[in-house]
């Protein structure tokens, strides 16, 4: 059937719950959105047609799900994952639980200076974000390369759902890649791991074992990150609008601008009332959301 998008304006809102829609949750999150219209509910899934709301102004919509424990899609042009040609997948607090830097500031003892560091860079997007990573990294001075191999072995653990996420999008054909302002130590490893096609990461310098506090090469940061997918949707021949982009923080806006959906997991607030999708449960819900709204979309073109 031939693709159309919903009548101007207008977009599908997929709600869906890990085990059972709470009670008056359609009628609470309708008060967020305009001309909300029911087009299927059963115990875990809703979906609404309603006015489409701009990228920036979805706070009020994501804070009400959230509280409802409620993942949501806004989807304008509703395709299946196969619908899509390329996934660009931030790292850390994304794919992987933890954010390295600061497991790595903890071996040097300076764990919670560098957190809050790290946490007002990834929610402020009025934040240096250059200058606060390389001041961050300075601290690193001196820790043993072993040390990251050791939070690799023992810290790093991936996000529920991550595994199961990225191969169904590779099972639908998708081309996969990480971008990461973490470092490419870790990047790299996760590559393989998890069979991506590619990885980009900031690289740490190491002299003697142990790390000099530096990075080289260029800096892998929000403007670096939306021309990395929009070069890869160059080399894959696949409009940036079919490109899906997934992050949770200030520094993976740029690459959301780009790509035609954007998905916020566990985001910060300045991501969550950005994306298109947004996760709380499990990273592997984004193909639930997405065939849920194309298959609504289907059978309202039928009918």
């Amino acid at each position: 059937m031939p693709e159309h998008p919903l009548a101007v304006g207008r977009a599908l809102l997929v709600l869906t719950h890990p085990d059972r829609m709470p009670a008056q949750a359609i009628e609470r999150v309708s008060g967020w959105v305009s001309r909300p219209r029911c087009v299927r509910s059963d115990s875990q899934t809703a979906i609404l047609q309603v006015d489409a709301v701009a990228r920036g102004r979805r706070a009020p919509l994501a804070h009400a799900c959230r509280e409802l424990g409620l993942d949501h899609a806004l989807l304008r042009e509703p395709r299946s994952f196969d619908g899509y040609g390329v996934l660009v997948c931030d790292m850390d607090s994304t794919l992987i639980t933890i954010e390295c830097i600061d497991e790595l500031a903890a071996r040097m003892g300076c764990g919670e200076a560098v957190a809050a560091l790290t946490a007002r860079a990834m929610t402020d997007d009025h934040v240096d974000y250059d200058q606060s990573l390389r001041s961050r990294v300075r601290l690193l001075a001196g820790l043993p390369i072993s040390d990251l191999e050791w939070v690799y072995a023992h810290r790093l653990t991936l996000t529920p759902g991550a595994e199961a996420f990225v191969a169904d999008a590779q099972a639908a054909s998708l081309h996969t890649g990480i971008v990461s302002g973490g470092f490419d130590y870790f990047t790299e490893r996760l590559r393989c791991r998890l069979a991506f096609a590619f990885a980009h990461g900031n690289r740490l310098v190491v002299r003697d074992g142990v790390l000099t506090g530096e990075m080289c090469g260029p800096l892998v940061n929000a403007a670096y990150k939306a021309a990395a997918l929009t070069q890869v949707c160059r080399e894959q021949a696949c409009p940036p609008a079919r490109a899906i982009a997934v992050g949770d923080g200030a520094n993976d806006l740029g690459m959301m601008a780009v790509a035609g959906l954007a998905v916020g997991f566990r985001p910060k607030d300045i991501v969550a009332a950005y994306a298109d999708v947004v996760i709380w449960s499990r990273l592997d819900r984004l193909g639930d959301l997405l065939s849920a709204g194309h298959q609504a979309w289907v059978e309202m073109m039928a009918g």
